[in-house]
């Protein structure tokens, strides 16, 4: 490509995008979350885990920071502290999304159901906000080298399908579909690709340290693409896990995003939107739960949905349904994983997705309401499409 035509290519680039990573793999041995079963330390690492992040400018100079890293999830509270440290770097809060790929080999960080799960005694709580801290600074560090690395660049994105997610109820309901966003340069070199998947990180071994099917599937597309940054987002998995290899998940990953022949560009304006909800509990008398939602959109060409918590796969298949599934992408475990949302279905069908779950481990105080799922989708619809005539604005209490 000669000097003249890239000149033209930098100068027509939509965007300016930068990504970056950092290692967050723990250098003593340390509890892991996910199962009770696991009460002792563990320090064998089978695969280096990371924070993962996308910075993305537009036209207008707004910018926004999207960041994935493997890890079980964060407690109430937590991204909005690191969304302080961030602003510094001048991305405001409604623009910075913060996801964890809620993977089960990865340790526990400090307020993940206040160590009730595993257990932790005085020290091993001591080696946690040890490794908490670390993951702190490093996903700051993460955001900061993706902001140094702002440069010209296209957007572009896709749809493609990988089967490996099964309904853990014995149910028929999944959510096959693997969104990709691509970023690449001038040159047409991919410089970082974002992609979503509807499963639980439940693959690999319960013995070792790793990142499970979605780890080694951001590092797949990495080799695919040599100096890109592969950022994993989990869709609504609450319900979704898989009996296949954590090998045979990620080939999957790579095989149906390098399949994705139909992209289409991506060019609107950046914007964000950040509110929370009070999402009321069955139990009468008893205040609600703060639940945050989060919208990152593109114009009107795309919009990402950021909800919080392990999220049933009813919410993303009803968005779908009710919004344009080609301009939305339905992201899970999101800023904050404090319980499990349930659909109306799952809450009626009951068990440990609707209950158990949250009052056990999560420490709810009861099972949620009836009308939770209307409330999320009336203020995601109202974020999305605020025009739209079926949307209820302030339904549940946004502030």
């Amino acid at each position: 490509m000669n000097a003249l035509l890239m000149a033209v290519l930098i100068q027509a680039a939509d965007y300016q995008v930068g990504a970056a990573k950092e290692n967050i793999t723990p250098t003593e041995p340390i509890l892991l979350a996910g199962w009770k079963g696991r009460n002792q330390p563990i320090g064998d690492v089978a695969q280096q885990l990371f924070a993962r992040a996308v910075a993305l400018r537009d036209k207008a100079g707004k910018t926004a920071l999207v960041v994935s890293v493997d890890c079980i999830g964060f407690g109430a509270g937590y991204s909005d502290i690191i969304a302080k440290r961030v602003e510094s770097l001048g991305v405001p809060r409604e623009r910075f999304a913060l996801c964890s790929t809620h993977c089960h080999f990865s340790p526990h960080v400090a307020g993940w159901t206040n160590y009730k799960w595993p257990a932790a005694n005085a020290e091993q709580r001591a080696v946690i906000d040890r490794y908490t801290l670390l993951v702190s600074d490093r996903i700051v560090r993460a955001c900061a080298a993706a902001m140094k690395g702002l440069a010209p660049a296209r957007l572009s994105f896709g749809r493609g399908t990988a089967t490996f997610a099964r309904n853990r109820r014995n149910e028929t309901v999944v959510d096959h579909d693997l969104p990709v966003l691509r970023m690449q340069a001038p040159d047409d070199k991919v410089r970082a690709l974002v992609f979503a998947y509807a499963c639980h990180c439940v693959t690999a071994d319960r013995s070792k340290i790793s990142g499970d099917w979605a780890g080694l599937a951001a590092e797949l597309l990495e080799k695919e693409h040599p100096g890109a940054v592969a950022v994993s987002l989990i869709g609504c998995a609450g319900d979704q896990d898989s009996q296949q290899s954590t090998q045979q998940c990620a080939d999957a990953v790579l095989k149906g995003a390098t399949a994705v022949k139909d992209f289409r560009p991506i060019r609107g304006a950046l914007h964000g939107k950040f509110v929370r909800l009070e999402l009321p509990y069955q139990q009468a008398g008893v205040k609600g739960f703060s639940y945050p939602v989060q919208t990152l959109g593109f114009g009107e060409d795309l919009t990402l949905i950021f909800l919080a918590g392990e999220v049933t796969v009813d919410y993303s298949l009803r968005l779908k349904r009710e919004l344009d599934r080609e301009k939305i992408v339905v992201v899970a475990y999101a800023n904050e994983v404090a319980g499990y949302i349930p659909s109306l279905r799952v809450l009626n069908a009951g068990g440990y997705e609707a209950e158990g779950a949250n009052v056990g481990a999560y420490g709810h105080p009861s099972k949620f309401g009836q009308t939770v799922e209307e409330i999320i989708i009336a203020q995601v619809r109202s974020l999305v499409s605020p025009k739209s005539p079926r949307t209820l604005k302030k339904q549940g209490g946004v502030r």
